[in-house]
């Protein structure tokens, strides 16, 4: 419950503009894994499927 209560106080933040977002590199694969582990398990319980797929579009 204060997770959610801390996401939509994080959502009021971002509308309100009092949130600034830091401009630094990351690797997009890490966040992707990160990503699929914080939704892995309750995808799972409901029975749905979570796929992350990254495409490369450099020339």
């Amino acid at each position: 419950m204060v997770s959610l209560v801390n996401d939509i106080l994080d959502m009021s933040r971002i509308e309100a503009g009092k949130i600034e977002l830091e401009d630094k590199p990351f690797d997009i694969r890490v966040l992707a894994d990160e990503l699929r582990n914080m939704f892995q398990e309750s995808v799972e319980a409901k029975n749905l499927r979570f796929d992350v797929e990254l495409v490369d579009f450099t020339d």
